[in-house]
């Protein structure tokens, strides 16, 4: 069930691989990326419709491949740097960066 790392074995669908009616998400997942805060919404969506299906009798549906590797450090309210892919364009990456800064902030009830 635990990697040597003590991280939870997965499936792409979030089931454990040694029981398949238990998930598990987030940080404490053997899963090859960083372990950031920002990548458990996207865990929390396809573990929440893959036990949807399965209490619904099917089988799970949604799979997970992985999200970009991104690290933002926020500068002021709007502005942020950010390290991240190098496929982005500059307009791409200034506006991931400005929502991202402002997401940041709002967790800490500052508006722009």
């Amino acid at each position: 069930m635990l990697n040597p790392r003590g991280q939870i074995r997965i499936e792409n669908t979030f089931q454990l691989k040694s029981h398949s009616n238990i998930y598990a998400i987030g940080d404490v997942i053997d899963w090859d990326e960083q372990k950031q805060a920002a990548k458990a919404p996207k865990h929390a969506q396809i573990a929440a419709a893959n036990i949807l299906s399965q209490i619904d009798g099917g089988a799970p549906k949604k799979s997970y491949s992985g999200q970009p590797e991104l690290i933002v450090i926020t500068n002021g309210k709007v502005r942020c740097s950010s390290q991240s892919n190098p496929f982005h364009t500059f307009s791409q990456s200034l506006t991931f960066c400005r929502n991202t800064a402002s997401r940041i902030w709002a967790c800490f009830g500052v508006s722009h």
